[in-house]
């Protein structure tokens, strides 16, 4: 007869199960719902600024359809202009440039807006030495903004990191402190990896999905390792655009690729598959592909300046590396408690058949919507 203290261990135990498998049916349910419209945390804006003279061109680039509160082009451009006043500046040694919004090209499909115009300043502009540039641009719209600046005379160029903490360059003599530094792309971009992981509730049922057969340390390294090189793979081949594939196509394939993965789980454990670690890394390693051409289409919608496009590249995927792996060593350790208690077997049939369900309604949502 089990002793007292072994019976509320088993319920300790018990409870504890019962408690994720609760939180996990809600998830479920909950991402089987029409997915909200979440707001953009984190977008890049660029702009480029050629000195002529007195006049220094503009032009900023954002990936988003500015919120207009009239329809009106003469309208729009008259908004667009008053709040570039407020909130975008330069001055020449410390006197303000005078802004002037010139024209708009609005991509409603893509969506993209780009504004142009000129900053007029007190007198000719001989060198870059004295110009400050700040910027709250779209900070009153997004989370987090990080705003690329180049500035460029007769040859001459300079780089700006504007965001949030750092919203003025500062005037310099050294060309060098105007230089964007590779750690300041590495702080921006692995934590939106890490993000892009952990709110990207498909890669995440995938990642569940794949491990629930496979949960060895060796042979979770080997599936990790495979769907690494996978992804990566195809992230920079379409990143750089040597392989291209709409959305409207990417997107219902993950969805399918979880419903294969979640199916195959449930029959490959019923038939008692000894050995599924050959089957399992060689679908890992496909699905990786296309689940690649996802996190491509997540890091495109930022669109980065391309002088900074390797780097930011490079970062996210190890922001993604870093989420996945928190997120199987969290549910690897949570599977093997659940094995020591004797539910594994009803758990890979309960979490395959939600996962499987939620994915299928996934695709048919992708494919229609």
């Amino acid at each position: 007869m089990p002793t007292g203290s072994e019976w509320c261990l088993k319920a300790f135990f018990l409870f504890s199960i019962m408690a994720r498998v609760c939180i996990c049916a809600l998830f479920f349910v909950s991402m089987a719902l029409p997915a909200l419209a979440d707001p953009i945390k984190f977008i890049a804006a660029r702009s480029q600024l050629d000195v002529d003279g007195e006049k220094i061109h503009f032009s900023t680039f954002i990936p988003y359809s500015f919120p207009y509160p009239t329809e009106d082009h003469h309208g729009r451009l008259q908004f667009a202009r008053d709040y570039f006043l407020a909130h975008f500046k330069i001055t020449e040694y410390e006197l303000p440039c005078l802004v002037t919004l010139t024209d708009l090209v609005i991509d409603e499909g893509v969506p993209t807006t780009e504004f142009k115009g000129d900053f007029t300043c007190p007198s000719m502009i001989r060198t870059l030495d004295h110009i400050t540039v700040s910027s709250t641009l779209f900070l009153d719209l997004f989370a987090d903004v990080d705003h690329f600046v180049v500035i460029s005379k007769n040859g001459e160029r300079r780089e700006v990191l504007l965001s949030l903490k750092n919203q003025t360059s500062g005037a310099s003599t050294s060309p060098a402190s105007y230089v964007v530094g590779l750690f300041s792309i590495i702080k921006i971009f692995i934590p939106l990896g890490v993000e892009h992981i952990f709110f990207g509730f498909d890669h995440i049922l995938f990642i569940l999905a794949v491990h629930l057969l496979v949960r060895k340390p060796k042979e979770v390294l080997g599936l990790v390792t495979s769907f690494t090189f996978a992804h990566s793979l195809t992230l920079v081949l379409a990143s750089y655009g040597i392989v291209t594939l709409t959305s409207r196509i990417v997107e219902p394939l993950i969805a399918l690729s979880i419903t294969y993965t979640a199916i195959r789980n449930i029959t490959m454990e019923r038939a008692g598959v000894k050995n599924v670690l050959r089957e399992r890394w060689m679908s890992t390693f496909g699905f990786g592909l296309v689940h690649g051409l996802g996190f491509a289409g997540a890091l495109a919608e930022i669109k980065i300046p391309s002088n900074y496009f390797l780097p930011s590249l490079l970062s996210f995927n190890v922001g993604v590396e870093i989420g996945q792996l928190i997120i199987v060593v969290l549910f690897i350790s949570t599977l093997f408690l659940i094995e020591k208690m004797g539910w594994i077997r009803p758990t890979i049939y309960a979490l395959s058949g939600s996962i499987g369900g939620v994915s299928f309604i996934w695709f048919i949502q992708r494919i229609f919507v």
